[in-house]
């Protein structure tokens, strides 16, 4: 039997090479994780400067973004609901646009939401 871990932080990397499947990797990890386990709380952030992961996702992406969650607005989480088939998720993100500026707050806000989230990709 597999043993379901609590409090994961998944990340796919590639250095700064595009096109290697991140993004994708990235969404369907989530997608399937909040399908499979269901009562978890995942979260995708989307830390590319091209916000591939949130134009999967959304149509039309509106703020906050993550640079408004690393200034420190929690609210920058928003939750959703996508449904392929039978299948549904649900789930919350942290969407992004842009080039990120200053990655230094991302340790103190990660500890305060990985008390949070069961899964964080």
């Amino acid at each position: 039997m597999f043993k379901i871990l609590r409090n994961v932080i998944v990340a796919f990397t590639s250095g700064s090479k595009g096109g290697t499947g991140k993004s994708t990797l990235s969404v369907l990890t989530t997608i399937l994780l909040s399908a499979v386990l269901d009562g978890k709380k995942i979260l995708l952030i989307d830390f590319g400067e091209h916000g591939n992961s949130t134009r999967m996702i959304l149509k039309h992406p509106e703020p906050p973004f993550l640079t408004d969650f690393l200034k420190g607005n929690i609210k920058a989480i928003g939750r959703y609901r996508l449904k392929i088939g039978r299948i549904e998720s649900k789930f919350f993100m942290i969407p992004n646009l842009g080039k990120i500026q200053k990655l230094s707050n991302i340790e103190i806000m990660l500890k305060k939401i990985s008390r949070i989230f069961d899964y964080i990709i």
